[in-house]
């Protein structure tokens, strides 16, 4: 019996070290500022690896077709062993012979060692080609920094949502205090007698369902945060740490801008001018045809001819060369150029239009934008003008509660106004950290 609890004691030792390692260790939260999140976030992009890799292969391209105007080498090696040479007649009268005969030509070995060389001279759809190729990389790259921009501005609306669930929290929290403090005060004034019972047991409830309200917005925060970190695509475990405030949050952005100079500059119409000048390239390459092309050539050969094997055997082989040059014209296309015409005459219509609903498309992001930048640094002047009176309200009633000349559901009431214009001042900073980033955004300034 002994030696079996010691056995089970030795194990517990033996096991408690290795068991206190595999406990994972908490990792250290990642503090984060909005720079910090957007450089975090453009490089774990899913979507701006996958365009990155679009633009490489668009630049690939590219490489791939002027490659093709170097000479092409070719080696050929043709070994052959004529089991049975063909037969051949010969007429009465060739050679002198009065009756046909029947004749093979060859050897039993036929083998070639040939280098073939060819290089172009003249292929304009080839030229054609890789200009269509040089503006469909400006096309992927304009759709790369339309890509960034676009995950920018997730990422700066899921960090300022962060913030805000943040410091609604924190308002939570400090409207959690203020009802334990009126529950203090008011269990005095109830040791005193000044109150009713009934008083206590409201204030009591307000407190509860203060608390109520700070566990909402404290979910509400981690939801927030979880948001965040699936922007950025960080692992699930990674606690964050938000180090911006929304109230320090500063606003520098500027509404004054020339909007048709912004327009032009917005990676969607770029992209969508860009567009139209590929359908015009393909448009005069179809209508080109197939141009005759000019390509000169090059072999030198070897031959072994003979009865029996024997390849390095001397005067084996026998060498010859020739060089040459090649001219293609096509002659019918079985009217491939003219429906191809046809077919580019509509996408560049096509393209046109699109073209022109992608400048009426941001020039409206631009009037939205800027009117909602506006008006929010207006909404947040008189947020924060409403904060300062219901604040001084509020000091000055919560005196007079203090000492008995104000009752509860009076001050109740103006705890309820001050609440009411922190929740819209901390909404209005809000709003115009959103309305910044938005408007920076359509500018082309984000």
């Amino acid at each position: 019996m002994k030696a079996f609890y010691f056995f089970h004691l030795m194990m517990a030792w033996l096991l408690t070290p290795l068991l206190s390692r595999a406990q994972p260790v908490p990792s250290q939260p990642l503090k984060l500022s909005l720079t910090d999140a957007i450089r975090i976030g453009l490089k774990n992009s899913l979507d701006i690896q996958s365009q990155q890799l679009t633009v490489q292969i668009a630049d690939n391209t590219i490489r791939k077709d002027r490659s093709q105007w170097l000479p092409q080498l070719d080696g050929v090696a043709n070994v052959r062993y004529n089991t049975q040479l063909q037969s051949t007649v010969l007429p009465e009268g060739f050679f002198g012979s009065t009756t046909p005969q029947l004749v093979q030509f060859g050897t039993k070995f036929f083998n070639q060692l040939a280098l073939d060389a060819t290089q172009r001279i003249i292929n304009p759809t080839l030229r054609r080609d890789i200009r269509i190729d040089q503006k469909t990389a400006e096309s992927e790259r304009e759709g790369l920094r339309q890509t960034e921009a676009d995950v920018r501005l997730q990422i700066a609306e899921a960090y300022y949502a962060a913030l805000l669930r943040k410091q609604e929290v924190a308002l939570a929290e400090k409207s959690l205090a203020r009802s334990r403090n009126y529950l203090d005060a008011t269990e005095a004034k109830l040791r005193l007698g000044t109150i009713q019972e009934d008083e206590l047991s409201r204030v009591q409830l307000d407190v509860q369902n203060a608390d109520i309200k700070r566990r909402r917005a404290e979910k509400n925060r981690l939801l927030s945060y979880q948001k965040l970190t699936q922007v950025l695509n960080l692992s699930e475990q990674q606690p964050l740490e938000i180090t911006d405030s929304l109230t320090t949050a500063a606003d520098e952005a500027t509404d004054q801008a020339d909007f048709a100079q912004l327009v032009g500059n917005r990676p969607e119409v770029r992209s969508a001018l860009l567009d139209t000048e590929l359908a015009r390239l393909r448009y005069d390459r179809a209508a080109q045809g197939q141009s005759p092309t000019l390509s000169a050539y090059a072999n030198y050969s070897a031959l072994y001819q003979r009865n029996d094997l024997d390849l390095f055997g001397r005067r084996s082989w026998t060498p010859f060369n020739y060089v040459g040059l090649q001219l293609n014209v096509p002659l019918f296309d079985r009217y491939a150029t003219r429906f191809s015409k046809q077919e580019f005459a509509l996408r560049q219509q096509v393209s046109a239009r699109n073209l022109e609903k992608q400048k009426q498309t941001v020039y409206y992001d631009l009037q939205s934008a800027q009117t909602d930048l506006q008006n929010a640094r207006l909404n947040l002047q008189y947020a924060r003008e409403n904060y300062q009176l219901a604040n001084q309200v509020y000091q000055v009633n919560q005196a007079k509660y203090r000492l008995g000349t104000l009752l509860y559901n009076d001050l109740l009431n103006v705890e309820k106004s001050l609440e009411e214009a922190e929740t819209n001042l901390l909404t209005s900073t809000y709003d115009l950290l959103l309305a910044k980033v938005r408007w920076q955004k359509a500018s082309n300034q984000f």
